[in-house]
């Protein structure tokens, strides 16, 4: 089981597959940095270009948002363009909500921690946590990264996002440096909840003496 599907399991459990009312996710994972880079195959920063849902064999909704890559800290250099997975959406009238779930608008620019599953999706690490919307500062002109939880069906823009309090929220020149510092610590052998070992070693193979990560 990964992350995602860890945070999501008490919402399943109780049937909210497809339907009207919210399916609701009663636990989720904290996770720190280090962390949600050990648990990505991908990290990337990109913008939003599209957002649509489908509805998959299994009858859950799922949210697909398509990310133009500018920017690769994780993953397959060169990387142009992605498409990130939410269970989770409208579909045919019907709606199906996620606590915890990331959220998306089109225009926005964003550094998302992504993880490929074995349905064939690529999903958010942790749901929310692994998605930072990118942001101006006005006062200091640098771009400032932060997460933004929201209660499901809450809208969402995301040119109209206050910043956050300045201990919520980092540059992101400092963002890339921690996701460096992590790349080249590598996972630290400890178990990550709804991720196996095995998943972490394939996922962080050990540099080679003088190696600088991925960019």
């Amino acid at each position: 089981m990964n992350p995602r599907a860890l945070a999501l399991s008490a919402s399943l459990a109780l049937g909210g597959m497809l339907a009207s009312a919210p399916a609701q996710a009663t636990t989720m994972v904290e996770l720190s940095l280090d962390q949600k880079v050990a648990a990505a195959d991908h990290i990337v920063r990109g913008t939003v270009q599209e957002i649509w849902t489908e509805r998959a064999p299994n009858q859950h909704v799922w949210t697909r948002v398509q990310l133009e890559v500018s920017e690769v800290y994780k993953g397959e250099p060169g990387l142009e363009a992605v498409v990130v997975d939410q269970l989770g959406g409208d579909w045919a009238g019907r709606t199906m909500l996620v606590h915890g779930a990331a959220v998306f608008d089109v225009g926005e620019e964003v550094v998302v921690f992504l993880e490929d599953l074995e349905s064939g999706y690529t999903s958010v690490v942790g749901m929310h946590q692994g998605k930072y919307t990118l942001k101006m500062d006005p006062i200091s002109r640098e771009p400032v990264a932060f997460t933004t939880p929201l209660r499901p069906g809450q809208d969402f823009d995301h040119r109209f996002i206050p910043l956050p309090a300045e201990d919520r929220r980092v540059t992101l020149t400092e963002l890339g440096g921690e996701i460096e510092a992590a790349l080249q610590r590598g996972w630290d052998g400890v178990s990550i909840p709804g991720v196996s070992d095995e998943e972490l070693r394939s996922r962080n193979p050990v540099p080679a003496a003088g190696s600088k990560g991925v960019k």
